[in-house]
């Protein structure tokens, strides 16, 4: 009886063989795509480097170009600030020559 179960329990293995064969040639075939899969990743990641590089000029340039277009602003502001405090003082001596003139 144990012999029966044990020739049972190997015809049950042998049907297992086939489709253990066909993962073993799928298994084989995705082995043989690494190198290719490696080459892909060596290439994206030139990419990518590339992008990182261009990138990061392109960011320095916009951020130079803001740093010149901030000291422009300050210095037309102070400009602007020196033509008021200008235009105020030649409002008070025209009130004052106004004043003088009419007599007041």
């Amino acid at each position: 009886m144990e012999l029966y179960k044990g020739q049972k329990e190997i015809k049950e293995q042998l049907k297992v063989i086939p489709e253990m064969q066909e993962q073993i040639k799928e298994i084989k075939q995705e082995l043989k795509e690494i190198p290719k899969i490696k080459e892909e990743l060596h290439r994206i990641s030139g990419a990518v480097a590339r992008i990182e590089v261009e990138h990061g000029e392109k960011l320095a340039m916009l951020f130079d170009a803001f740093t010149v277009h901030s000291e422009k602003l300050d210095f037309h502001e102070k400009r602007i600030s020196s033509c008021e405090n200008q235009i105020e003082k030649q409002d008070d001596q025209i009130y004052y020559l106004k004043s003088k003139v009419q007599g007041l």
